[in-house]
């Protein structure tokens, strides 16, 4: 995926509300309020990079990511924008 200058911002906001944001936090952290949904029944965060994740979802920060299958991982393949 070819990044354009004008896609700082965009990129920025996508970056952190999904790297530095939830989707990660509630797999990993045992003190978000929704990690017993996500982490404590073993849902993974497996997206490694950023433009990895953007070139399987696409730029959309103003939805939110969904997996496509609830019972499996934030992974390739399995995640999605609503």
């Amino acid at each position: 995926m070819q990044f354009s200058m004008g896609m700082g911002a965009g990129i920025a906001r996508a970056r952190s509300t999904v790297f530095g944001g939830m989707q990660r936090n509630r797999c990993t952290n045992p003190q978000n309020d929704h990690w017993r949904w996500y982490g404590a029944v073993g849902i993974e965060f497996q997206l490694e990079s950023f433009p990895e994740f953007l070139s399987l979802v696409g730029l959309k920060p103003q939805a939110r990511l969904c997996r496509i299958d609830r019972e499996d991982d934030y992974r390739p393949g399995n995640v999605q924008w609503k």
